[in-house]
């Protein structure tokens, strides 16, 4: 009897071992699996991808400036490219044709990291939470001359400025003036705001130039 015991609970030990044996086994097959499955995920999905490729590594820009007469007091944000998308095609819907052509060109923006020297952004200028305006910019080396090409100095460019549509708002002149101060902190030694001459009646190119 002693020894029929004995064996009874010889096997039932060698049954646990091979269950915990197996559950091991499948549960390191369940990890492995869903790992792979993350992995892969991670790689095929766009919005993941996307947002990664908006990332700016650049100093953040300005927060908390006010208009010109001091009395409302915007907070100035990067836009990853997605956001950019999201509120230009949101703004189409009630824009002039003047500002639906400038929105089309701001459309095929792309902000991009740090590559080769050359960095693009987009920057948003929020009121009370809400985006107010908008300016796509663009940071690399000035090689105007001989000297600047064996010492080479770095400009801002300021390439649009588009405000919300039919609404009152001093967030393009914010924008301007962000922009501005942003040259100073990234290490830019001047600001080109030559490609909005004809944009706002030219309003933003004179306040750029003022600056």
């Amino acid at each position: 009897a002693g020894a029929a015991a004995a064996a009874a609970a010889a096997i039932s030990v060698a049954a646990c071992w091979v269950i915990f044996g197996v559950n091991h086994v499948f549960s390191h097959q369940v990890y492995a699996k869903a790992a792979f499955c993350k992995q892969r995920a991670v790689r095929s999905s766009p919005y993941i991808v996307r947002r990664v490729a908006a990332t700016i590594d650049r100093p953040p820009p300005p927060a908390d400036l006010e208009d010109g007469d001091g009395e409302e007091e915007y907070d100035v944000k990067y836009l990853s490219n997605m956001e950019r998308e999201h509120y230009l095609k949101q703004w189409q819907l009630l824009a002039s044709p003047e500002d639906l052509a400038l929105s089309e060109s701001m459309l095929s923006f792309r902000s991009q990291p740090m590559y080769n020297g050359l960095v693009r952004y987009c920057v948003g200028a929020f009121l009370d939470g809400k985006l107010q305006g908008l300016a796509t910019c663009e940071e690399r080396a000035d090689i105007g001359d001989v000297v600047s090409f064996f010492f080479p100095k770095r400009v801002l460019r300021c390439f649009a400025v588009l405000t919300r549509p039919r609404v009152r708002t001093e967030a393009g002149s914010v924008l301007v003036r962000a922009i501005h101060a942003m040259a100073d902190s990234h290490d830019c030694y001047r600001v080109d705001f030559e490609a909005l001459k004809d944009i706002a009646g030219g309003r933003y190119y004179i306040l750029g130039r003022s600056l």
